[in-house]
């Protein structure tokens, strides 16, 4: 699901984990109210 077609890696990167955390967290900090409908939206297109 969240692999990349460029690495033969088993899976995303630790660095790409992690910027994805943080952004997740920022969302979650930022706007708690919206951050329903955006997974939502997330779940939706994969």
């Amino acid at each position: 699901m969240l692999r990349s077609s460029t690495t033969s890696g088993s899976g995303p990167s630790p660095l790409a984990r992690l910027l994805a955390l943080l952004v997740l967290l920022g969302m979650l900090g930022i706007s708690a109210p919206v951050l329903i409908p955006v997974v939502r939206w997330v779940i939706d297109l994969l």
